[in-house]
Parts: structure tokens; C-alpha cells; sequence
């Protein structure tokens, strides 16, 4: 009687071992896929403004590139700004999937690597900002947070997405000018 009660219990946990280890694969799984999902999403840039949501004009879109050119050339560094719906990405993915984009785009020179990265979402309602390495020891994550807090966020509050992109452009090449 005792032999049956122990192989009963020995194989109730036999049970939920197995149906732990079923749910850790079916996550890590779900991580791969969705992984997988991101990279082969990843769109090609189309300029330095890549306006993927439709957030700004073409005049718009012209003077951010006059604006962006105006600061690679005399900082010698590249910003790009990218906008993006949830046909790209998530909420809980924004802040990992622009990463990924920013590293396959290739921003700014490889060997400096001094680019930027300028993410934003109207449909998301998400900012960021990616500094390359080589712009992290000019620029710290403080510094550019504070741009995004006190420069970009105020306009983008009152759904001028082309002031908050453009005077954030601005605050960014001030500040790395100044160093």
C-alpha cells in the first residue's frame, strides 16, 4: 500500500516538472519567435528622415533633413530620425526594436561610432534616443533624457511632432557642440 501512494506522488511530480519545463520552452520559444519577428521587420532607411507613421509634412521632412545635415557635417557625427507605428513594433518592444534598428542601420561612423538615433511614435506614444558610443562620452543617457523630458516631450503634448523633433535635434547638436 505505501509502494502505491509513493509511486502516485513520485509521479504527480513527475507531472509538474514536466509541465514546467513545457511552459519554460513554450516562453523561450516565443521570445525566439518574436525575436525573429523583429529582425525580418526591420525596414530599410530611406533617408534621415524615415517618416514611417506619417507624422510630418514633406516641407516638414525637408527642413528636418536641411536640419540633421546641417549638424552631421559641422559635428561630424549622423543623426537619423525614425517614426513608427505597431505595424512595426509594441510598446513593450519600442525601446528594443529601435536599438535593433539603430545597430542594422549602422549609424555614424563605425569606427567612432557616433550616431544617433532619434525614435518616436505618435500611435505608441513612445520617445528614444540612441547614442552611439562614441556620442555616450560627450553626451550621457542624463543628458539626453533631460533633452526628450523638458525639450521634445512639451511638443509632442501638444501633437507638434515637427517642433519636438526639430528643437530636439537642435538641443542634441547644441549640446555636442559645446564639447
Amino acid at each position: 500500500m505505501k509502494n502505491w501512494r509513493l509511486h502516485l506522488c513520485f509521479s504527480f511530480l513527475c507531472l509538474i516538472t514536466q509541465v514546467e519545463l513545457n511552459s519554460q520552452f513554450l516562453q523561450r520559444d516565443s521570445l525566439l519567435n518574436r525575436s525573429l519577428t523583429i529582425q525580418a521587420q526591420l525596414p530599410k532607411p530611406i533617408g534621415l528622415v524615415n517618416d514611417f507613421e506619417q507624422l510630418f509634412s514633406i516641407a516638414e521632412i525637408d527642413s528636418l533633413n536641411k536640419l540633421l545635415l546641417q549638424y552631421n557635417r559641422m559635428l561630424d557625427i549622423q543623426i537619423s530620425v525614425v517614426s513608427l507605428n505597431e505595424d512595426y513594433t509594441s510598446v513593450e518592444d519600442f525601446d528594443a526594436y529601435t536599438l535593433k534598428l539603430a545597430n542594422h542601420w549602422g549609424l555614424g561612423d563605425s569606427k567612432k561610432n557616433n550616431g544617433i538615433l532619434f525614435c518616436l511614435s505618435r500611435s505608441l506614444r513612445m520617445i528614444r534616443i540612441h547614442n552611439g558610443y562614441g556620442i555616450e562620452r560627450i553626451l550621457s543617457d542624463e543628458e539626453t533624457a533631460e533633452i526628450i523630458q523638458n525639450v521634445i516631450i512639451p511638443h509632442l503634448k501638444l501633437g507638434n511632432y515637427f517642433e519636438g523633433t526639430a528643437e530636439g535635434i537642435s538641443a542634441l547638436g547644441t549640446l555636442i557642440g559645446e564639447r
